[in-house]
């Protein structure tokens, strides 16, 4: 857990010693209201980007009223007593809010065996949670900043909303806060697909930091959540936001330090041609086996080729010596065994006359071919689709990845065939600031499409997995070069 350093006034100042996150997802209802299956991919997202932005992640899933409150008070009284703490509460479920005779509104939340309020509303009572109960949990809280979120739509009164300018950071924003975001407000439905944690995962990553001073405020985070929210929903969600309601708790501001964060490669989309080749080399039977050698004439280095299905590949890394590369720990016999090691830009050049570095498609092509589980190639097909489309930091269940891995070198396992004679080895790869890591683990090769002027796609076969992991890196991370021919 690393204390949480935030510039005031030109001077570094620490604002939080430890970050705790309690996660709640509600998605099996079982007793009348409609199940949320999309709250298990809301919560295991949430839960990424928070460990990512330095939060001890706490998550508890499909709970009872009685379970919700131990959870709540388990939580506080493990993390919240500490001062310099920062907690953050995150809820996904169904919301209700409840008219009352009196005049006023009083929001739930609903735990698993909460029944529909329309037909069984003393049932209802006796199982939902009072907005009034979080209140008090708020209240029980000693650390100096906590922040509340539901992705759930009721009304209540336990903050007061606005629609507030964000300030700089400032020696104000130390000042205790408890702060709410719904995802929407009285008489609203939040879809299973959840725009609410979509716009969050974005704030986070720094589509919220409109100043861009490198920090997310609370306040910031609230106006990045209504304004979208309300937006992508086309209006039929309205996302709430404010302070709690006590002169003691309502001057200081939550505070998230913006780190640089790899952009989701769900955001890479694939060229649809891909499939109408893939069909043609398949219905031909041109999945290679052809063979030979060429000499680079920079500096007569020999490699090896091979060609699989139209394409033909170096089956050799690329070992030429560039002005910017490097050899896994500055050992040139590394060099001499797995090739050089290239930062993005310099792997852009870096390939012989008549040779490229391939494109993210050029990849996606290659997989299909080498994949023996993919027996149907025709555009579109099921398996070719499931293929295709880009996955987040997913290993695909197929055995693309050992079918290119050199063999008896790639760990215990010893689980490369080669069977495409592309020989790929486990040459690791290397930080910006001179660390390496991963010698004969994994091997990690960049492709020259670019995703943003940071980031860049690149593949990873891990001797612990049989596919191929599609990526989006640090352009400055130094990797292997497989070329292919023009």
């Amino acid at each position: 857990m690393k204390p949480i350093q935030v510039t005031i006034d030109g001077t570094a100042t620490t604002l939080y010693n430890q970050s705790h996150a309690l996660l709640i997802g509600i998605s099996a209802y079982n007793a009348g209201l409609p199940p949320l299956p999309g709250v298990v991919g809301d919560i295991n997202a949430v839960k990424t980007i928070l460990e990512n932005n330095g939060f001890n992640v706490i998550t508890v899933m499909n709970q009872d009223n009685a379970g919700l409150q131990r959870a709540f008070t388990n939580f506080i009284a493990q993390y919240g007593k500490a001062p310099n703490n920062r907690l953050l509460i995150y809820f996904a479920g169904h919301g209700y809010t409840e008219k009352m005779s009196y005049g006023d509104d009083i929001g739930y939340i609903c735990p698993v065996d909460t029944p529909d309020p329309n037909k069984n509303p003393t049932g209802f009572q006796q199982k939902a949670m009072p907005m009034r109960q979080i209140e008090t949990y708020a209240y029980q809280i000693n650390s100096k900043h906590a922040l509340f979120l539901f992705d759930a739509c009721f009304s209540g009164s336990i903050f007061f909303t606005s629609r507030a300018i964000p300030e700089v950071i400032t020696y104000k924003t130390k000042e205790p806060v408890r702060q709410f975001i719904t995802s929407g407000s009285a008489n609203e439905t939040v879809p299973d697909k959840s725009i609410f944690r979509d716009q969050f995962i974005r704030a986070l990553k720094g589509e919220a930091d409109g100043n861009k001073d490198g920090y997310l405020t609370g306040t910031e985070l609230g106006e990045f959540m209504q304004s979208n929210v309300i937006n992508y929903s086309y209006g039929s969600q309205h996302p709430q936001y404010g302070k709690i309601r006590n002169a003691n708790l309502d001057k200081g501001d939550f505070v998230f330090v913006l780190t640089q964060t790899t952009p989701a490669i769900d955001d890479l989309t694939t060229d649809p041609a891909i499939n109408e080749y893939i069909e043609e080399v398949s219905s031909n039977n041109e999945f290679g086996g052809a063979s030979g050698s060429f000499i680079d004439e920079r500096d007569g280095q020999e490699y090896k080729w091979v060609k699989i299905g139209k394409q033909i590949w170096m089956a050799k890394n690329l070992q030429y010596e560039t002005n910017n590369c490097s050899c896994y720990e500055n050992n040139e016999w590394w060099c001499k065994q797995y090739g050089h090691l290239y930062n993005w830009y310099e792997a852009q050049t870096a390939c012989p006359k008549g040779w490229h570095l391939p494109k993210d498609d050029e990849w996606i092509v290659l997989e299909v071919l080498v994949d023996s589980k993919i027996k149907d190639k025709k555009p579109w097909s099921n398996q070719l689709r499931q293929a295709v489309d880009p996955i987040t930091h997913n290993y695909r269940g197929h055995d693309a990845g050992d079918n290119l891995k050199s063999e008896n070198v790639w760990g215990k396992n010893k689980s490369g065939t080669n069977k495409f004679h592309f020989s790929a080895l486990p040459a690791g790869y290397r930080y910006k600031n001179g660390k390496y890591k991963n010698l004969e683990k994994a091997a990690f090769f960049w492709t020259s499409t670019n995703f943003d002027n940071d980031n860049s796609c690149y593949r990873e076969i891990n001797e612990l997995y049989k596919g191929i992991g599609r990526f989006v890196g640090r352009n400055n991370l130094f990797m292997s070069v497989r070329c292919i021919k023009n």
